[in-house]
């Protein structure tokens, strides 16, 4: 288990915001933001932002093999 998939673990919540999930993942907004223009990790529709869940966060670090 790589140190991205403890933290998602770590912290059992169901959804992140564009900010927590970059931050969890250690990566940049803009490359979250790329993720999902390429369709690679796409948000689900929250109230007034973009929220990610976490079935769509395992199932992207699981298609790259991370």
């Amino acid at each position: 288990m790589n140190s991205t998939e403890s933290t998602i673990q770590a912290e059992p919540r169901l959804s992140y915001t564009a900010a927590d999930l970059a931050k969890t993942l250690g990566i940049s907004r803009v490359t979250l933001w790329r993720l999902h223009k390429t369709g690679k990790l796409l948000p689900v529709s929250g109230l007034r932002r973009r929220l990610y869940s976490r079935a769509a966060v395992e199932k992207f670090l699981a298609s790259t093999g991370e």
